[in-house]
C-alpha cells in the first residue's frame, strides 16, 4: 500500500514488510524515527520517498547488529528461500540517532538476492562497530545502486568507511566525504569480489 506521514512520528519497534508485500511511504517533509531498534526489516519491496523535501528516517542503531535502520531479508528463513526483496530510498535523508549498528551497516545490512536503491538522497553520521559505515553486504548475490546522492560523515574502522560490499555496487553522481578526518574515507568504498 502506499501510506504518507502527516507529522513526526516515532515507531516504537521496527516495521516488518513480509514477503509478497508493496509498501511505498512518503515521509511529506517529516522525520520517520525509532525509539529502541532499527525501523525496517524487509523481507517483500519498501520504498521510503518525500515528495515535499526535508523528510527523514532516523533509527537508534544500538540495539542492532546488522543495519542499524534498515536490515534487507536477513535471518534464516529469508536465506533459505531466497527471496527477492528491495528497500528504495528517494529524496531523502537517512541517519542514526546515536550510538552505532552493534557489527556491520551502520544504516543498511542486505542478503543474497537483495537489492538496495537510494535516488537524490543522503546517508549522514552512520557508523558500524566493524564494516560498512552506511550500508553492508557481505551477500555475492545482492546489488547496491546509488544515484546523485552523498555518503557524510559515516565510518566502519575495520574496511569500508560508507560501503562493503561483496557484490555489484552502482554509484553515479555521488559524493562521499568524512568531515572528521578524510583518511577515514579513503577506503570508501570497498567491494571485494563484486564489480563497482
Amino acid at each position: 500500500g502506499h501510506y504518507y506521514l502527516d507529522g513526526e512520528y516515532t515507531h516504537k519497534k521496527q516495521y516488518t514488510v513480509n514477503s509478497g508485500v508493496r509498501m511505498v511511504l512518503d515521509l511529506r517533509g517529516y522525520k520517520l524515527t525509532t525509539k529502541d531498534s532499527r525501523l525496517f526489516l524487509v523481507y517483500g519491496y519498501a520504498a521510503v520517498i518525500d515528495t515535499v523535501g526535508g523528510g527523514r528516517i532516523s533509527a537508534n542503531a544500538s540495539t542492532a547488529n546488522n543495519g542499524g535502520a534498515v536490515l534487507i531479508a536477513w535471518d534464516a528463513v529469508a536465506m533459505n528461500d531466497e527471496q527477492d526483496a528491495t528497500f528504495a530510498m528517494y529524496n531523502c535523508t537517512a541517519t542514526l540517532e546515536k550510538g552505532r549498528s552493534g557489527l556491520n551497516g551502520g544504516l543498511f545490512a542486505l542478503a543474497n538476492n537483495c537489492t538496495l536503491k537510494i535516488y537524490n538522497s543522503t546517508l549522514l553520521n552512520a557508523s558500524a562497530a566493524e564494516r560498512g559505515g552506511a550500508i553492508y553486504t557481505n551477500a555475492k548475490e545482492a546489488a547496491v545502486e546509488m544515484t546523485d546522492s552523498s555518503i557524510l560523515g559515516c565510518s566502519g574502522p575495520t574496511s569500508g568507511g560508507a560501503i562493503y560490499a561483496m557484490c555489484s555496487v552502482t554509484l553515479k553522481n555521488c559524493v562521499f566525504e568524512d568531515g572528521r578526518e578524510e583518511r577515514r574515507m579513503l577506503q570508501a568504498v570497498q567491494v571485494v569480489g563484486g564489480n563497482c
